[in-house]
């Protein structure tokens, strides 16, 4: 049984917002943990709860999260995730300003994905061997064309909007057995090694 998974496809000035540390790890943690509140979040990121509030008025400006009045009171405002993946694709031209934004949004995203990558190898070798078994640091170099290299990108993003769609929210509790699983890709042209000669 599948399910409809809400996805957000941000403009560039949404993505430029989106390009800040602080407000890229807000968005994950409402994403995965739920609501939350300034002060909260602000406890979590060891930010003064001035700045998290700037930084939460940001994403919900940029259409990233929106408030949750159910849970707020007249002292303090709830937030939420808008939805549950961000969604881009990189088609601008080089040099332009939507080439600009998209640039300083991976960066972001690329660095909060190496420190979540980091921050969980000091666990590794406590986890029970079927969870070990599970993890996976695999790479590989080939000879691709572009439509070669878009199409394998496909297929691996296919894969995880099909698993996204095919498990519950992780916002909600996980069925017996289970714990969040974060699977990363990433996809790019060889760059080249330090004092090699390659070619493009």
């Amino acid at each position: 049984m599948t399910r409809d998974v809400r996805r957000y496809s941000p403009g560039p000035e949404a993505l430029k917002a989106l390009s800040h540390g602080d407000r890229l790890k807000m968005l994950g943690i409402l994403r995965l943990h739920g609501p939350q509140t300034a002060t909260g979040l602000a406890e979590q990121l060891g930010l003064n709860s001035g700045a998290a509030s700037y930084h939460l008025r940001q994403l919900a400006k940029h259409g990233f999260i929106e408030e949750a009045p159910e849970l707020g009171n007249a002292r303090e405002r709830w937030w939420r995730s808008a939805h549950e993946t961000t969604w881009t694709e990189d088609t601008a031209a080089p040099g332009t300003p939507e080439a600009e934004s998209m640039g300083g949004y991976l960066a972001t995203v690329i660095e909060r994905q190496v420190e979540m990558l980091f921050a969980s190898l000091p666990a590794h070798a406590g986890l029970p061997a079927e969870w070990r078994r599970a993890s996976n640091a695999s790479d590989g170099t080939f000879w691709l064309t572009a439509e070669q290299a878009y199409e394998l990108s496909e297929r691996l993003t296919a894969e995880l909007v099909r698993m996204q769609a095919e498990t519950p929210p992780v916002t909600e509790p996980g069925p017996e057995g289970t714990r969040r699983f974060t699977v990363q890709i990433h996809a790019f042209p060889h760059p080249g090694l330090p004092g090699a000669k390659e070619t493009p």
